[in-house]
Formats: structure tokens, C-alpha cells, sequence
């Protein structure tokens, strides 16, 4: 069982919206996976028997599509479904601009701002690295071989 190693309501989702025709929109937040919407399609077909008596057979069938999953995917999606027809989906629209938007921006505004100091810092230490001479710089081997003349007239004097 899943269940069994994290907690279920990890796996649980938010309905959104739903209409008649069997499409139902469902949101996630969560600290693993981040914002997602899915989008669920249910079409029930009903076979008869062929036989006399027996019963009602009906086949369910279930196709989950993923919306969006970054901040401009949501964006897209929520013009979308407020400038549609259907007025289910134009209310999953108004609702993902009213309650699920403004939380997805404050995060998305936070890991830039976290990207942006991770970058400043990685900066900072490249160039504190460099000041204290760690880093790779001018090659010492171009450098010409020093040579003293005024020591070898020393030398004789003394000897």
C-alpha cells in the first residue's frame, strides 16, 4: 500500500469544478511535486446483455491529462477557462485567478528571489577566491629567470 510510507493526504487533491459531461478539474499543492492541475475526463458507456434477465453492465473509463504546472502554464490556463463558453469552466477559471494565483506567484517570487542569492553568492565566492590568489591567474613559467651580476664581483672580493 502507498499509504503505507508517507501519509495519504500527500495523495489528495483539491476539486476544483466539475460539469455534467463528466469533466472535473483538480488542483495539488504540495511541499513535493508544487502546484499542478489536472484535468480528469470520465466517459460511462453502458452495455446491455445479451441476454434475457442479466443485468446492466457499465464500463467507466478515466483519462487524467496535467494543465499546468509553473506559474505561466497557469496563467494560460486561467484566461482560458474565464474567456470559455462553458460557464463550469469559466468558474474553475475565476477561482484559480482568486485563490490559487496569488499563492503560486509568492512562491515563484521566492525561488527567484532565492535563485537571484544563490547566484549573487556563487559570485561573491569566485571573487573572494580570486583576491586571495586560489584561482587560477598569470602563468609563472612566462616569467624570465632572475639573475644577480652584483653578487659574482662580491664572491671574488671575498675569496
Amino acid at each position: 500500500m502507498i499509504c503505507q510510507f508517507n501519509p495519504c493526504q500527500t495523495f489528495r487533491k483539491e476539486r476544483v469544478g466539475g460539469d455534467s459531461s463528466g469533466v472535473y478539474y483538480w488542483y495539488e499543492d504540495g511541499p513535493l511535486i508544487g502546484h499542478r492541475l489536472y484535468r480528469e475526463r470520465r466517459k460511462v458507456e453502458v452495455k446491455r446483455a445479451k441476454v434475457k434477465g442479466s443485468n446492466v453492465i457499465p464500463m467507466a473509463t478515466y483519462l487524467w491529462e496535467t494543465v499546468a504546472t509553473n506559474l505561466d502554464e497557469f496563467q494560460n490556463v486561467t484566461e482560458k477557462l474565464i474567456e470559455s463558453k462553458k460557464r463550469v469552466e469559466a468558474s474553475v477559471g475565476k477561482k484559480m485567478k482568486i485563490d490559487m494565483l496569488p499563492d503560486i506567484e509568492k512562491v515563484h517570487k521566492r525561488k527567484e528571489r532565492l535563485v537571484k542569492k544563490q547566484h549573487g553568492d556563487a559570485l561573491l565566492l569566485d571573487n573572494f577566491i580570486t583576491v586571495d590568489g586560489l584561482a587560477p591567474g598569470r602563468s609563472l613559467r612566462d616569467r624570465k629567470p632572475v639573475t644577480c651580476t652584483f653578487g659574482a664581483n662580491l664572491l671574488h672580493q671575498m675569496l
